[in-house]
């Protein structure tokens, strides 16, 4: 299995690249959300890769999730953001567009106005900005996923067809095996950076990129 080593993290990540002899048009790097796996983004991209498209897809699973291991060191939005400049410095890529979803698109702003030579663009789906509301909210799922009790909580009757093709994929990495993420370091409160800071062109989706029009 492909990993990096970026710091003190191991990086599970996956890297298409278009048909052979084809130079990508642009490289997309995909960060997915909390709880979440780089699974979420393999519907979509083949159909990326393949002609007439011909973009480069970097995928990877954030630090405690999926396959990369957790190093029982606090995360915050701001490593995180480092985590994705040490993978296309990992990778020897340049320039990259963001994707990234959820807590991903949370992240993906702080990378943007940060390393503004090196995104040239982002696209954020359904961000999802932590409150401190929010914050209780996750502080108990950490809670129940150090006691083990949150295995017992996943809802193993959903059928996999009720979801969109992303969540189908990144259902069918967890269920039957019901495998869960390292436990999560809660998410930090967190401000959007100033628009201002912004260089490089953004586009909202505020719904899944495999959802049906």
């Amino acid at each position: 299995m492909p990993f990096l080593q970026v710091g003190y993290k191991r990086i599970f990540y996956t890297d298409t690249h278009p048909e052979e002899g084809t130079t990508p048009k642009e490289t997309f790097i995909f960060t997915h959300g909390l709880g979440s796996t780089s699974s979420y983004y393999f519907p979509i991209i083949p159909a990326l890769a393949s002609a007439p498209n011909n973009f480069r897809c970097i995928a990877y699973d954030t630090t405690g999730q999926g396959q990369s291991p957790y190093t029982q060191v606090e995360q915050s939005i701001s490593t995180l953001a480092k985590d994705v400049i040490g993978v296309l410095d990992a990778l020897k890529v340049e320039k990259a567009v963001m994707v990234g979803h959820s807590m991903g698109a949370v992240v993906a702003p702080f990378v943007a106005a940060d390393h503004s030579d090196r995104i040239v663009a982002a696209i954020l789906i359904g961000p999802v900005l932590p409150t401190p509301e929010g914050r209780k909210t996750f502080e108990k799922r950490i809670e129940a996923v150090e006691k083990g009790t949150e295995r017992s909580q996943l809802p193993m009757s959903m059928k996999v067809t009720d979801a969109d093709p992303c969540n189908q994929t990144e259902w069918r990495q967890w269920h039957p095996q019901s495998q869960l993420p390292q436990p999560e370091p809660s998410p930090p409160h967190s401000n959007t950076p100033s628009s201002a800071r912004f260089s490089s062109p953004k586009h909202l989706l505020a719904t899944s990129p495999c959802a049906e029009s």
